[in-house]
């Protein structure tokens, strides 16, 4: 009897520090890749505007809805052809894009063990590039669950004001998001792109995450996905532009687990690039508006 009370008091022990791993490194996997942009219309009219509808009045640019009603999202999502995730994980957030009616923008799946990460709602609902974003480490411990309506025009400075709302309005007061200009390191490609046989790969695959899905695209959104896995930016002045190639991005999983993609890893992904592609890299310095996440009490 003694050794079973231990075996299970062993159990236990080991249950519950996998709770807490969960709850303490655990993100939800982002949106899968084929969902991502997809220009999809809602057959018919927009309903009248509520606070859990997927539309906006005239005088909002965005809207956050944290408790998403269940039959009006699964409405939309069978409107927009998105009611089921292929490998069936449950729905955790929906972004649509508003211009009088709503376009899909992006959805994130996954087990919703812990709520989505603010770090996803900045990159995923709102697309502001990482390079703009300083405090990152602020955005991955915030939880901030539900759904975006987006009006297609917003200005980004009053996105990031409702951001700051919902977050102090969701627990944590002492959030703030501070704007500046700094001058910022870049990157210009040039030369005569071609396309490789093989999907180029955006880092190496993270050793505790399985590797990212391929995807496929133009050589201007290979040049956004490399600009986000490297956080800094990448103009594209080689061409073909509409060059179609393949790529596996594998930055997420180091940004969602904390682990430093180093200046060397950054040099080394760009000659791979290089090599890859047959372009070359220029580096140079721009002016942007930063955005600066601080606190979180």
């Amino acid at each position: 009897m003694g050794k079973r009370i231990c075996w299970l008091l062993g159990v236990a022990l080991v249950a519950a520090a996998f709770a807490v791993w969960r709850v303490c490194v655990y993100v939800p996997n982002p949106s899968p890749s084929q969902y991502a942009g997809r220009p999809t219309r809602l057959a018919g009219p927009g309903a009248p505007a509520t606070r859990r509808d997927y539309a906006l009045a005239d005088d909002e640019a965005i809207r956050y809805i944290p408790a998403p009603d269940p039959e009006a999202r699964r409405r939309l999502l069978e409107r927009l052809e998105l009611a089921r995730d292929p490998d069936g994980a449950p729905v955790v957030s929906v972004t649509v894009v508003w211009d009088g009616a709503p376009h899909f923008r992006s959805m994130q799946v996954g087990a919703g063990i812990v709520p989505r990460r603010l770090l996803h709602v900045l990159v995923s609902s709102l697309e502001v590039p990482l390079y703009r974003l300083k405090g990152i480490g602020v955005a991955q411990e915030i939880g901030l669950p539900g759904d975006w309506v987006v009006r297609a025009d917003a200005d980004l400075d009053q996105c990031m004001s409702c951001v700051e709302n919902a977050v102090q309005q969701s627990g944590y007061p002492g959030f703030r998001i501070a704007r500046t200009v700094q001058e910022c390191r870049a990157h210009v490609m040039h030369g005569e792109a071609w396309a490789p046989e093989r999907a180029v790969q955006i880092f190496r695959p993270h050793p505790d995450v399985s590797p990212a899905r391929e995807q496929n695209g133009t050589l201007r959104q290979f040049g956004r996905a490399l600009s986000a896995a490297i956080q800094r930016p990448v103009s594209i002045d080689a061409k073909p532009k509409d060059l179609e190639l393949a790529w596996q991005d594998n930055s997420r999983a180091y940004l969602d687990l904390g682990a430093n993609i180093s200046g060397e890893m950054i040099s080394d992904l760009l000659n791979e690039v290089a090599a890859a592609l047959g372009v070359t890299f220029r580096e140079s310095e721009v002016e942007l508006t930063i955005w600066q996440l601080e606190g979180n009490e």
